[in-house]
């Protein structure tokens, strides 16, 4: 396994970037409670991203055309139920545009380690107020320097009605999720949010690629 639930953090590597993510630990036994730590599902979510930032970058595309087009540099990606938010922060060192969401009960973690990894590699660690029930992103601009531009952590909970603000008019390109499902309660809520996001011409992701990656456990 690559996660590791005896640690307050996380290290992983993405393009050459340190990523690291807190954990809570404490929590991680509660029934119900979720969020609180690394599984393995957003590493290899995390990896996947990197290796097709790896092709497009290169010149190995006829590898992985599919993967090509799944690399995330210069998008607008939003993550749903990022939990600690590893996935969202893999794509931010590629280059992506990138908003983590999840409840209010997961938000104080996923925004601290938004904040730790704003302060280690972007061109700003401001942290934009968040606004219950509102997502948004701004562009993404590397900078003569390299450095990134912030990602963000936004409330978002399926069970609400879904409402997005586009800062820049462009729809999201990219909706990530790694194993953002506690049990198969939750299921029809993701894919009734994934819907809503997709779905339409004027929906706010409409025809996003969407990677999902979940492990599969034992009912």
């Amino acid at each position: 396994r690559f996660d590791d639930h005896n640690s307050d953090y996380l290290l992983c590597q993405v393009a050459g970037r340190s990523i690291r993510i807190a954990q809570n630990r404490a929590r991680q036994g509660e029934l119900g409670v979720t969020g609180c730590c690394v599984w393995d599902a957003a590493v290899v979510l995390a990896r996947y991203l990197e290796w097709a930032e790896e092709l497009r970058s290169g010149s190995k595309t006829e590898v992985g055309v599919q993967a090509v087009q799944d690399a995330v540099h210069g998008r607008k990606c939003l993550e749903l139920g990022a939990g600690c938010g590893l996935a969202g922060l893999a794509a931010a060192a590629l280059g992506g545009l990138v908003t983590v969401t999840d409840r209010e009960e997961t938000l104080s973690l996923l925004e601290r380690n938004v904040k730790d990894f704003a302060a280690e590699h972007c061109r700003s660690s401001e942290q934009r107020p968040r606004r219950k029930g509102k997502v948004a992103a701004s562009a993404v601009d590397m900078g003569a320097t390299g450095r990134l531009e912030c990602p963000h952590a936004e409330y978002l909970d399926w069970s609400e009605p879904l409402e997005l603000e586009q800062v820049d008019g462009k729809p999201y390109e990219v909706i990530l999720a790694a194993d953002c499902l506690y049990s198969l309660d939750g299921a029809a809520a993701l894919a009734s949010v994934v819907k809503s996001l997709c779905c339409e011409p004027e929906s706010p992701a409409f025809r996003a690629t969407v990677m999902l990656s979940q492990e599969l456990r034992a009912p």
